[in-house]
């Protein structure tokens, strides 16, 4: 499997290529009144309102200010975009089977966007839908 190496949350990982539609500056970040600790807001990225993930939330870490400029990956799963918080992103590697690189002498950890996507599909939803409601833009 081929994977984007990037450094999220202050640790590096891989996610599955197949799911990353594009590397990202991110511009102006919304705060969304209400959205769970996990959307750290949305961003306009091609005409279209995407929530903005902050996955060290999701592992217990408390929320970071998104800085205008950093790197984000927009990822898709089931039809739904999400910006993912990446503070640096290195290279597109091929994994070997069972996905896990070699990091130095320990696994580089394959972050698994579905499961994400799980967690808090419904909350970027609902932020996404709050997020147009308030400005009045298009998906």
């Amino acid at each position: 499997m081929d994977a984007v190496i990037c450094e999220m949350d202050g640790t590096r990982m891989a996610v599955d290529l197949s799911l990353v539609r594009q590397v990202v500056r991110l511009g102006p970040v919304t705060p969304i009144p209400g959205a769970p600790a996990a959307v750290a807001g949305a961003c306009h990225v091609g005409g279209r309102v995407v929530p903005v993930i902050d996955v060290g939330v999701l592992h217990g870490r408390g929320p970071s200010a998104p800085a205008l400029g950093e790197s984000g990956l927009l990822v898709e799963h089931g039809g739904q975009p999400a910006i993912l918080l990446a503070g640096r992103v290195e290279a597109v590697a091929r994994l070997p089977e069972g996905g896990a690189a070699e990091d130095s002498s320990r696994p580089l950890p394959l972050l698994d966007v579905a499961q994400l996507f799980d967690r808090v599909g419904a909350q970027v939803a609902e932020a996404s839908q709050r997020f147009r409601g308030v400005t009045g833009a298009d998906a």
